[in-house]
């Protein structure tokens, strides 16, 4: 069975690779990021309407965290519900990266 994201069996298991423990964002408990006072707002710009890989970017330096952003507003339907000017809530890039950190050393 393929492993990866798609496959229920495995998403919340932690794997070993090449040595380095390889942790999927559904296996890492994060009480204290899901806290209010640790989200940041910001609004959807003209040229990143239905395009959450650009949200990402510019928040994130990276297009990978686009689905993080999209759970944490619940969005399901970017081509609907990502529209210029619509708030979204997301995790500061410094809070990610000590969750991660503290995480991959338990």
């Amino acid at each position: 069975m393929a492993q990866g994201i798609y496959n229920r069996e495995t998403l919340f298991q932690k794997n070993i690779v090449n040595g380095v423990k390889e942790a999927d964002m559904g296996s890492i408990d994060f009480p204290e990021l899901l806290a209010s006072d640790v989200y940041s707002w910001t609004l959807v710009k003209r040229e990143e309407q239905c395009r959450p890989d650009l949200v990402s970017y510019r928040l994130y330096g990276t297009d990978q965290l686009w689905w993080l952003i999209m759970w944490l507003n619940g969005i399901s339907d970017p081509w609907h519900d990502l529209m210029p000017r619509v708030a979204l809530k997301y995790i500061p890039k410094d809070q990610i990266d000590n969750a991660l950190k503290y995480e991959l050393t338990r």
